[in-house]
């Protein structure tokens, strides 16, 4: 069985567990204090994916299987979004149902933003081939293709 709720601190180990096998490496201190952060800020939402036994009512066998990120934005030239900043299942857990989930999640939060009005953006790697097709499944329309560039040090 599968619950959502909204992010803890507590959730920092698992969830760089889970960033890391997308390759994405954070120390989990760092990933901590993120947490408290998003947790803190009314424009940013974040959520869990839990499998939990029907058998363990008090959440003791819970295992963190997913989780999700989501922030209000605006540009300069357009009108204000919902931005999903990180969404990842395990391995284990992927084609059941969990990324949808989540998803539904995020168009709830972002449908309650007067600012957002509902639109959700999110940005995916070029080679997260799985991942796109996910988004086009779940009615995302590919808008652009894009470079990030980074400075660090200046």
């Amino acid at each position: 069985m599968i619950e959502l709720r909204e992010i803890r601190p507590t959730d920092f180990e698992p969830i760089s567990k889970l960033s890391a096998e997308l390759g994405y490496q954070i120390e989990p201190e760092i990933l901590r204090k993120q947490i408290i952060l998003i947790s803190e800020n009314p424009n940013h939402t974040a959520f869990v994916a839990l499998e939990t036994s029907p058998d363990d009512p008090v959440g003791r066998d819970e295992k963190l299987v997913g989780y999700m990120h989501a922030f209000q934005t605006f540009r300069l030239t357009s009108e204000p979004f919902v931005e999903i900043g990180g969404l990842v299942v395990s391995q284990n857990h992927r084609r059941k149902g969990i990324g949808k989930m989540l998803v539904e999640k995020v168009e709830n939060w972002a449908t309650a933003s007067p600012q957002a009005r509902g639109k959700i953006k999110v940005r995916c790697q070029a080679k997260r081939l799985e991942a796109h097709q996910f988004y086009l499944s779940l009615n995302f329309l590919e808008k652009k293709e894009q470079k990030v560039f980074e400075k660090k040090g200046w």
